[in-house]
């Protein structure tokens, strides 16, 4: 079978081809997971000076905000990466019992795609 017989199947619907049903649903779980990390950043880091400058540095450099960015601002401009690299600075030296209640509870009973 040649490579292009391998790939996954499209829809087209009057002429537009759609994106297969797993592609449309792996986004639907990283989006979910990419709003999960940033309330629990937002909620865990209220104060911009919690977060590690370097970090915080170049993302303000895409906002280009002078003075006060506000972490809900910063983490509307992160990346998939930055918001994970984010979560993990946040819940550093936290247990679960410290996360804030919303995302623990969020998290324990989180199923992709129900």
């Amino acid at each position: 079978m040649a490579p292009e017989d391998q790939r996954p199947s499209t829809a087209s619907i009057g002429g537009e081809s759609q994106q297969p049903t797993h592609r449309i649903q792996s986004a639907m779980v990283l989006f979910a997971l990419e709003e999960a990390l940033g309330t629990f950043v937002v909620q865990a880091v209220p104060q911009p000076e919690s977060l590690p400058a370097t970090m915080r540095a170049e993302i303000e450099k895409r906002i280009n905000g002078a003075g006060f960015v506000p972490v809900s601002q910063i983490v509307q401009e992160t990346y998939i990466k930055e918001i994970i690299d984010l979560a993990t600075v946040a819940s550093k030296d936290r247990s679960e019992g410290e996360s804030p209640p919303d995302f623990a509870r969020w998290l324990r009973s989180w199923t992709p795609l129900r």
